[in-house]
């Protein structure tokens, strides 16, 4: 499945995994409200959630299933795959309920409930000891994952 993944050094002993995550949902949550007064629109909301990531000490923003490095250039996003510099063009679109119009977007690979990446999510929910940081690790873990 076609994902980001993203991870954040600290001195709290939480995995790099669940403290990156986290950190990406809050961030989002603290930009959805230039989405919601129409300052930004929804690819432009991705795309500077992704590019404040980037500029952010210590976090690192991996793209795919092989974890490939993802950065700037030129103030563009960013990766390489297979030696060439790829950039990624984050899109978005709305469910428009009145016309019954609903975007989903299919996964790269069949889904398994067996998958690795959901065992690991399972298993960081459990072992965090802060409710809030696990809750924030969910909702991260679902808005880093294209298939939503």
């Amino acid at each position: 499945m076609s994902t980001f993944n993203v991870t954040k050094t600290n001195t709290t002993g939480t995995p790099p995994e669940v403290e990156g995550t986290a950190f990406a949902a809050t961030k989002f949550v603290t930009l959805y409200a230039e989405y919601e007064t129409g300052e930004l629109d929804g690819a432009e909301l991705f795309s500077k959630w992704i590019d404040s990531l980037l500029r952010t000490p210590g976090v690192t923003v991996t793209y795919g299933d092989l974890g490939h490095p993802v950065s700037l250039s030129n103030d563009k996003i960013v990766t390489t795959i297979n030696g060439k510099v790829i950039r990624l063009r984050l899109k978005s679109d709305d469910d428009d309920f009145k016309r019954r119009k609903i975007t989903m977007i299919t996964p790269s690979s069949q889904p398994s409930v067996n998958a690795q990446y959901l065992i690991d999510a399972v298993s960081r929910i459990k072992n965090e000891v802060n409710a809030t940081k696990a809750q924030a690790f969910l909702l991260g873990s679902i808005l880093l994952k294209r298939c939503r």
